[in-house]
């Protein structure tokens, strides 16, 4: 079966092929590259454009993964290029339902310029190496620390369906319309491909453009210099990756730097046009394409039943106990959760972050021989801390933010009070609001922290760690969460109060508030009724798909289970490659047969031109 994400991920590797300007084949046979190999209507697909998809995508697809020889590789390269190329004709012919947006074609302009930019970072570095201009330090310590700054709100899951009239059904987000400074509104109307590019060329590479600009936040030493050693670097390695190509009458292309740059824009500013029509083709369809419930369900089975048979056994309980200490990276590594001798929680935490000041001083602390003075001073350091919040709106944190003492950081801690659904709530705010680790915002649960009752005693062992304990976090914070587990109430927060070093949980990081979200259990179906429980009926299909539409892995994110598995089992919706057994639908395989079969659109392979192409020459 056809698998429309596969097409498209090809687009894009060969989109990403071009922007690196690669080309991993060195035979001197222009008349051999250039040959074409089949035709979409008008469209020619030459040797050298199947030769680049299959080495930047065929191979580790249809080799690598799925077992193909190189002739069969080939072939079914060959073949996603020629479905790429139809669906792409039937958008074209559908204009006003799948062309692009403006928004969405001011996006890809600000992509070309950052891959721009990003060609110009190296190129930069090499023009300083050959004008013997020293890398400047401050400059690079600024960008790192403009790094630092973190859009949370990028990192929310966004819901992959919704409910309509009880009934679990596709989300597909409308774009908000903007204007970028370098495309007018009305692009594919009011103005030619050929004024967008030359456009594009004068904004950045033009007197006082992009570039000028981006060499002078870069570098304070013979601008006119380095901008003649950045376009020199990419003049050529353009020449290079241009060196088989020839125009449609077979002549080759003008080395001119102008018309290389011209041709360069036009040729990725065309592929993500081409993409992005593709991408509100896929979308279309996800939209009005009714879901499989009972697919999802299936796929949740089959996890379930992989848990079950790896961790059911007595023998197996220490494996378990290995995998949870992981599963807040991969929240489907574990579904089936067996009775075992340990116990299991999920948790958040905020992490009020000390300056690197502090942290030396901290550190310096360990030389300290008097103990009652080295904690002294330590309060004395911690009551210091001072933080700046993010912005409500942004998620960001402005550059003016004033600093907010530990103090009233505490004070604001110590609200988040009432139910466990209200706390749950306050905490998560507060948590955007101040923690200085960002990667748990982001992470695919929250964090899994395990302990043997019978064998755990909170103190450490010979070699500075817990006894029956299982966790991937520092000892420090698998303490202060082992002792808010064995309160058995969801909901325990750590205590704080200012200049009480014995209360916090203190880490060479910073100060953790951990909030203790609930034990980890097995979905509430037992696993002897894992096929009996499930699709009995349409009802109980949609029934048991709404459970694991309500049941959130994170609470961070609020993704769910349902989301989860949409991801495995659709992952055309978040760009991935197939790996179930799902493809076109009915719909989809019509349209591709239906262009295919129009006139002007017709599919002509030459076969024999196909048989002697070789992946290695």
């Amino acid at each position: 079966m056809k698998k429309l994400s596969a097409i498209l991920l090809c687009f894009l590797m060969i989109f990403t092929c071009s922007l690196a300007g690669c080309a991993t084949f060195s035979i001197d046979k222009v008349k051999y590259y250039n040959e074409v190999l089949a035709k979409v209507g008008d469209t020619h697909i030459t040797r050298y454009d199947l030769l680049s998809a299959y080495n930047s995508y065929g191979n580790s697809y249809f080799v690598n993964q799925q077992g193909q020889s190189e002739d069969e590789a080939l072939k079914s390269t060959l073949d996603l290029l020629i479905d790429r190329e139809s669906l792409y004709q039937y958008g074209v012919e559908n204009n006003g339902r799948y062309k692009p947006t403006a928004y969405q074609v001011n996006e890809i302009v600000k992509e070309l310029y950052d891959s721009l930019n990003s060609q110009m970072e190296d190129y930069l570095s090499t023009g300083k190496q050959i004008l013997n201009i020293e890398e400047d330090e401050t400059a690079e310590e600024e960008k790192t620390e403009d790094e630092k700054t973190y859009l949370y709100s990028d990192y929310v899951y966004k819901k992959r369906a919704e409910l309509v009239n009880d009934k679990i059904v596709y989300i597909v987000e409308a774009e908000e319309e903007i204007t970028h400074k370098y495309v007018a509104e009305q692009y594919l109307n009011d103005h030619t491909k050929e004024g967008i590019i030359e456009e594009i060329k004068t904004n950045y590479f033009g007197e006082n453009g992009e570039l000028d600009k981006y060499i002078k936040e870069n570098s304070t030493e013979k601008f006119a210099e380095l901008k003649t050693q950045c376009i020199r670097l990419m003049t050529t390695d353009l020449m290079e990756y241009e060196h088989y190509l020839r125009d449609t009458n077979g002549k080759q292309y003008s080395k001119n730097t102008e018309d290389l740059l011209s041709r360069y824009i036009e040729r990725t500013f065309t592929s993500q046009i081409k993409e992005q029509y593709l991408t509100n083709i896929r979308n279309y369809f996800l939209e009005n394409e009714e879901l499989d419930v009972e697919l999802l369900l299936n796929e949740y089975k089959y996890l379930a039943r992989v848990s079950h048979d790896l961790y059911d056994e007595a023998d197996e309980a220490e494996d378990y106990k290995t995998a949870m200490k992981d599963i807040s990276t991969n929240g489907d590594s574990v579904l089936y959760h067996p009775e075992t001798d340990s116990k299991f929680g999920y948790f958040i935490h905020t992490l009020i972050s000390f300056s690197e000041d502090q942290k030396t001083k901290i550190k310096a602390l360990e030389n300290e021989g008097n103990k009652e003075t080295a904690e002294n001073k330590k309060n004395e350091i911690i009551a210091e801390t001072k933080i700046q919040a993010r912005n409500s709106e942004t998620g960001l944190i402005d550059e003016d933010a004033e600093y907010v003492s530990l103090s009233d950081v505490i004070a604001e801690y110590n609200t988040i009070t009432g139910t466990y659904e209200q706390k749950l709530a306050k905490f998560i705010q507060f948590m955007f609001k101040y923690t200085g680790d960002t990667a748990t915002l982001t992470a695919g649960m929250p964090y899994v922290i395990g302990y043997n009752p019978n064998t755990y005693t909170g103190t450490l062992n010979s070699d500075d760690k817990l006894d029956g304990t299982y966790s991937a976090m520092v000892t420090e914070f698998t303490k202060e969460a082992i002792d808010l587990m064995k309160t058995n109430n969801n909901g325990q927060m750590s205590t704080i109060s200012l200049g009480n070093v014995g209360e916090m949980c203190i880490t060479e990081y910073g100060i953790h508030l951990l909030f203790y979200v609930g034990n980890v259990n097995s979905y509430d179906v037992n696993y002897s009724d894992i096929d009996s429980a499930y699709i009995t009926s349409e009802n109980q299909a949609d029934k048991e798909t709404l459970n694991l539409y309500n049941k959130v892995l994170n609470p961070l994110t609020g993704k769910t289970y349902f989301d989860m598995l949409f991801d495995k089992v659709y992952p055309a919706s978040s760009g991935e490659v197939f790996t179930s057994n799902t493809g076109y639908n009915d719909e989809e395989e019509r349209i591709i047969n239906e262009i295919q079969g129009k006139t002007g659109h017709e599919v002509v392979k030459y076969t024999t031109r196909i048989n002697a192409t070789k992946t290695k020459i």
